[in-house]
């Protein structure tokens, strides 16, 4: 499986270079999300780190996350998280959103 189709997400060496990681907020079967902060800019937001090899179990799981990717990217909504840039590197894909500090929806 290629990533090359993928071309939104901004190609990184080392994702430390333009986020300083911060506690876990959450963890999934895919990966994990920090609380983040840009290092040039210092705003907060949160991180959602998502392992390639997850999703390379199954095809599904790629269109599944680029679907979802594509819909947020589109989003302009006071009530839907924005998604601020899309990374990757050889075993992660970063999608780096909107830090809401409200806690979740399950609370």
């Amino acid at each position: 499986m290629t990533f090359e189709k993928y071309k939104s997400f901004k190609w990184v060496n080392k994702i430390d270079d333009h986020y300083k990681m911060g506690r876990e907020l959450g963890k999934g079967s895919f990966g994990s999300v920090f609380a983040t902060e840009n290092i040039q800019t210092k705003i907060p937001a949160a991180i959602k780190i998502i392992k390639k090899d997850k999703l390379t179990e199954n095809e599904v799981y790629m269109d599944l996350m680029r679907n979802e990717l594509t819909v947020l990217e589109k989003c302009d909504h006071p009530h839907i998280t924005r998604v601020f840039e899309l990374m990757e590197d050889q075993k992660h894909f970063y999608v780096v959103m909107e830090f809401l500090s409200g806690g979740d929806l399950m609370g």
